[in-house]
């Protein structure tokens, strides 16, 4: 949902953060991270499990 509460997303995510100017966020699906776009298109698939992960920051 955005600040204006509109849906951006299908609800496909278990975990999702705040958009980066960049236009990416990193998400968590099927217990496995990745990152999309706002279109919703994968950036990094989804093949990952990790226990920790950080916000993206200065276009990392």
């Amino acid at each position: 949902m955005d600040k204006d509460g509109k849906i951006i997303t299908k609800n496909l995510y278990e975990d999702l953060r705040d958009f980066t100017k960049e236009g990416i966020v990193r998400a968590i699906k099927d217990d496995e991270f990745g990152v999309i776009n706002r279109k919703e298109e994968v950036i990094i698939p989804f093949e990952c499990k990790y226990e920790n992960t950080y916000e993206f920051e200065n276009g990392y």
